[in-house]
């Protein structure tokens, strides 16, 4: 049997899909009997919206004995966990194994065909003919030693983690392929071969692949390893129909991609919270694609001031976040114990590389429309204006003008965690905006678009009256009274409930339309008090409100 490369084959090494299980082969010396392959299936995944799972698996060892595990998960650092009754050891290792071969080459031609008899034609004018066999070298041992005093330094300081990086793993393709002809050795060049005929082509090949070797003593019974591992996550969305003037509908969905592996009769798990992972950048040194100089790098960028701590900070990225205020309802026990939530969507199956849309919950709910309008403070810790430079974009919320917005409680029985919410009535796209963590029963004020129909007007200026002169902590501050007006006015043929925000500095001498009035935080850190004041209005068709309001602020000098 004769198998017949052009250039291209020789030239190509591209990946060998094949199984990973590992076959029994390389047990130890000692041993009576080789390994015996043990399937550890995937039972159970729980998935972060940080591209994080919590993996679960889960194995019978019916004796003591060594089993092999035909994979080695590339789990993240400190949560790998191995459980049994009895005791166990776990070894990551790597395996040879022998698989069909379709006459492709794994990496390199060399060693794929080491000890086969091939004929070669070389390019020129005229063609060179090459007979002879493929010369087997035994694999180089690693290079790339580790030596404490070269690379301690280079650890702690983490100037050099990207050379560690990418030499690591496996040894380069050879250039040349070495055969012995009846002239005795000849080395040719891959490049320039144009023909290659395997006279002995191998119906099989070995190939190394990384394996769990356990060793199971007396009474060790059933295997549990879990740990949490990259590439399966969920992108959670939520879609809000209002054609009822009564009742919203709810809706959640997710989208489950699957970077993983192949998962069969798996049951999956939504969580939302805050991914609190520390070392979520992390992978475990039982991982074989990692290597100590990879691991000391990845640890050390956790104090890399000149990163910035990126990777630690992008894990929160799709975490929660909570905004208050926006709704003003009473506190709404939720939850005991820790702040995560699990949500099953039941047994799936999803092989590697597919996406899943999957329908969470949906319920009614009774909501309110409303028009909101939010208008900033504009002074600084100082008293001083604060005038925002026209290349910097102000945020939403801080946007000039009023949202039409609705208000309901959640209806579900967990949490709304944060993401997407699309607003539609009926078949009808209305807006998209983002939701923040709610709890069950909790209110909250979702904005759908700008309210064009309602035109608003806020504006403030200094009252002529005499300044006082004030020193507080060293500092000289001018005392201002300082008048504002805020002006509605409903341009459409309904009554509109609005409520309006207006942030101030300083001490509130006076309001109309009796608003409510609240302290913010951020007041501590200034030498003037900042409060919101709040009015809820109602400006039948066609009506124009306005509403006034006085206070005076300590203006640094």
């Amino acid at each position: 049997m004769t198998h017949m490369y052009t250039s291209s084959h020789v030239s190509a090494v591209a990946a060998f899909a094949l199984s990973t299980v590992v076959t029994a082969s390389g047990a130890l010396a000692a041993q009576a009997a080789p390994p015996a392959d043990l399937d550890a299936p995937i039972r159970s995944v729980a998935l972060f919206k940080n591209g994080i799972a919590v993996v679960r698996r889960a194995a019978e060892l019916p004796t003591p004995g060594v089993y092999t595990i035909g994979d080695v998960p590339d789990a993240v650092h400190g949560t790998l966990w191995v459980d049994a009754a009895g005791a166990v050891d776990v070894r990551a290792t790597t395996r040879s194994i022998e698989v069909p071969t379709d006459g492709r080459w794994d990496r390199d031609p060399a060693r794929e065909l080491a000890g086969r008899k091939v004929r070669v034609r070389l390019r020129g004018e005229p063609l060179t003919e090459v007979s002879g066999r493929v010369v087997a070298f035994e694999d180089a041992p690693q290079e790339r030693a580790w030596s404490r005093a070269f690379e301690q330094q280079r650890y702690w300081y983490g100037w050099a983690n990207r050379y560690d990086m990418n030499m690591a793993g496996a040894s380069q393709p050879d250039r040349y392929l070495a055969l012995e002809t009846a002239s005795g050795r000849t080395f040719v060049d891959l490049s320039l071969v144009a023909f290659l005929e395997v006279v002995d082509a191998p119906e099989t090949r070995m190939v190394k692949r990384p394996a769990l070797e356990v060793t199971a003593h007396e009474g060790a019974g059933r295997l549990a390893l879990s740990y949490l591992a990259k590439g399966l996550s969920y992108a959670p969305s939520y879609r809000l129909d209002i054609a009822s003037p009564d009742l919203l509908e709810l809706s959640q969905t997710a989208v489950i991609r699957n970077e993983l592996t192949d998962l069969v009769g798996v049951e999956i798990e939504l969580i939302s919270g805050f991914p609190s992972m520390e070392h979520s950048h992390v992978l475990s040194p039982m991982s074989t694609a990692t290597t100590w100089a990879d691991f000391f790098a990845q640890l050390s960028s956790m104090f890399d001031n000149t990163r910035g701590n990126r990777v630690v900070v992008a894990q929160n990225a799709s975490s929660n976040s909570v905004s208050y205020g926006s709704g003003g309802s009473a506190i709404q026990p939720a939850s005991e114990g820790i702040d995560l939530h699990y949500h099953s969507i039941g047994t799936r199956d999803l092989r590697e590389g597919d996406s899943l849309f999957v329908r969470v919950a949906s319920e009614r709910a009774p909501y309110s429309r409303i028009v909101a309008w939010r208008v900033p403070d504009t002074r600084d810790e100082w008293g001083r204006r604060v005038e925002r430079q026209s290349w910097e974009p102000a945020p939403p919320e801080d946007q000039e003008g009023a949202w039409d917005a609705l208000r309901f409680s959640n209806p579900f029985d967990f949490p709304m965690t944060t993401a997407p919410v699309i607003i539609v009535a009926g078949e009808r796209f209305l807006g998209q905006r983002t939701t923040t963590w709610v709890n069950p029963g909790e209110e909250t004020t979702v904005h759908v678009t700008k309210a064009l129909a309602v035109r608003t007007t806020a504006s403030e200026y200094e009252a002529d009256t005499e300044r006082e002169h004030i020193a507080v902590g060293g500092n000289d501050y001018r005392k201002v009274r300082v008048n504002g007006e805020l002006q509605l006015c409903n341009h459409r043929q309904e009554a509109v409930q609005v409520e309006a925000r207006r942030e101030i500095s300083g001490e509130l001498i006076e309001a109309s339309e009796a608003p409510t009035k609240k302290n913010l935080e951020r007041g501590v850190y200034s030498v003037n008090r900042r409060q919101e004041l709040v009015w809820s209005l109602t400006l039948a068709p066609g009506e124009e409100r306005k509403v006034t309001f006085s206070y005076d602020v300590l203006v640094r000098e």
